[in-house]
């Protein structure tokens, strides 16, 4: 118990592009004494279509123009090696190349982390060289590869609201700030699989000064996500005879999907990917469990899961605030896997030095002490387990000594292989 308690302690102290590519014509260059066979692509036809499905709110088809769209030809047969590019409006009518496979795509520009009014497109398209053919390329569609995020505002909640009200969104590293009634669309760059949309509301509320935070998690490449704060009036209280005193004002956010289901990542063909649930929070839990499945779930205690929750400033490593899973699983656990991130990147960083961000708590290894000085479950509490308590309260203490938002995803495997994964969001001021 004592070296338990040293090792918590010992945490304590611890815790206080483009790039620019090679091109060549040709698909390479000749090597002395070697001959090469050569077919021909005809980039005359080629037409860049661009899907503004998602997109349509701000923009028309019609409104795109393509001529500054960069046009890369890739080398399938060499890694991908960049070739040559163009201005699409800039292209020649036909290019010579050594026979093999290759692919076309087309950039709309440069994505930077987050801008206002700016949709990042992609489109990509593989195609072969043959000796002596002309091989010819006609549509190249173009999918939104942003997040694209808007804010709203219902009418009873737009009336009431200050000159001072800024939505702040942010992305990993990136923000915008929706001043007022900002109506346009912002675009963020998908960093990783689990994006973590962050709405931060602040302003002055029919007279009160308000802050409002919210995360939404498993945000996509290619979807429009609309963060929609409304106005909820509770009450009356006790007050006037007219029951007007006593009324409270509060805020509600949602954040609705809405999505064209199709992304491209470069290197990758077309994917067709699940949409999330109308509300934009957990995971998608698929169709209902048949008999004689084995369910796994991993639900809050006392709390949704697929909310953000935000941690009061007084909670300390003397007084932590509670935060506990509850873990189930029919055909008994035989991993349970751990992954800590945190948009406060010295966290991450004095963290490593105690433990990893990734660890399986059925299996520890060498940070079984650890993990067993933060109480968290572990070895043969764990394996085959129906159920288990996963208790995060002796962490929270120590994550208000940095501000941001703090994830644990939690991913169970059970005996039979099945597998779910759940995002816990921790905030801290």
């Amino acid at each position: 118990m004592k070296k338990s308690i040293y090792i918590l302690f010992a945490f304590c102290a611890v815790l206080l592009t483009f790039g620019a590519c090679d091109r060549e014509n040709f698909g390479g260059k000749e090597q002395p004494g070697e001959e090469t066979v050569e077919g021909t692509v005809s980039l005359a036809s080629l037409k860049l279509a661009v899907d503004v499905a998602v997109n349509q709110i701000s923009r028309a088809a019609s409104d795109v123009n393509t001529d500054n769209y960069t046009i890369i030809i890739y080398d399938v047969d060499n890694d991908n090696k960049q070739l040559v590019s163009w201005k699409y409006s800039e292209m020649p009518e036909v290019y010579s190349m050594k026979v093999g496979n290759y692919s076309v795509a087309a950039y709309s520009h440069e994505e930077l982390p987050a801008e206002f009014e700016n949709p990042f497109y992609f489109g990509k398209q593989d195609f072969a060289i043959r000796e002596d053919e002309v091989t010819e390329i006609t549509d190249l569609e173009c999918y939104l590869q942003s997040i694209m995020v808007t804010v709203e505002y219902d009418e009873a909640l737009t009336a009431l609201l200050g000159n001072d009200v800024v939505t702040t969104v942010s992305l990993s590293d990136a923000s915008l700030k929706y001043e007022n009634i900002d109506t346009r669309a912002g675009y963020f760059k998908a960093v990783n699989p689990t994006n973590l949309l962050e709405a931060t509301f602040n302003g002055t509320v029919d007279g009160e000064k308000l802050t409002l935070h919210k995360g939404f998690a498993d945000a996509k490449a290619g979807q429009h996500r609309i963060v929609r704060y409304s106005l909820v009036t509770t009450g009356p209280g006790e007050g006037d005879d007219d029951g007007s005193a006593g009324i409270s004002i509060t805020i509600d956010v949602e954040c609705e999907i809405i999505e064209k289901d199709i992304t491209i990542d470069p290197g990758e063909e077309p994917t067709i990917t699940d949409p999330g649930d109308e509300n934009g929070g957990g995971t998608d839990p698929g169709p209902d469990p048949q008999p004689g499945d084995n369910k796994i779930s991993i639900v809050g205690d006392g709390f949704d899961i697929d909310q953000t929750i935000i941690i009061p400033a007084d909670a300390s490593i003397s007084n932590p605030y509670p935060v506990l899973v509850k873990i189930a699983a029919e055909a008994g656990i035989r991993h349970l896997h751990v992954e800590i991130g945190s948009s406060d990147n010295k966290f991450i960083e004095v963290l490593t030095e105690f433990m990893p961000t990734k660890f399986d708590l059925a299996y520890p290894g060498q940070y079984e002490e650890g993990i067993s000085s933060l109480g968290l479950p572990y070895g043969a509490q764990v394996i085959d387990a129906v159920t288990v308590d996963f208790d995060i309260t002796g962490f929270t203490g120590l994550l208000n000594i940095y501000s941001g938002t703090h994830t644990f995803k939690i991913t169970v495997v059970d005996n039979t292989d099945n597998e779910e994964s759940q995002l816990l969001t921790l905030f801290t001021y």
